[in-house]
């Protein structure tokens, strides 16, 4: 399983931001449309780094 780390989750983000600029550039999708994507893409990610944050803390919750 590939683990998310807060650096790898950026670099998905900066991926994703870029990528959706490039196809608004060339007219695949609106402007619209791409805020959507990458706000999907962050829900998705921040969702993953929950999980991942949950499996780090103590069965008890002390540490």
């Amino acid at each position: 399983m590939i683990t998310l780390t807060p650096a790898r989750r950026r670099f998905i983000y900066r991926l994703l931001v870029a990528i959706a600029a490039v196809a608004v550039v060339y007219g695949r999708m609106s402007q619209a449309e791409a805020a959507q994507w990458v706000g999907l893409a962050a829900i998705i990610l921040g969702g993953a780094g929950n999980v991942l944050a949950d499996r780090n803390v103590p069965p008890d919750g002390d540490r």
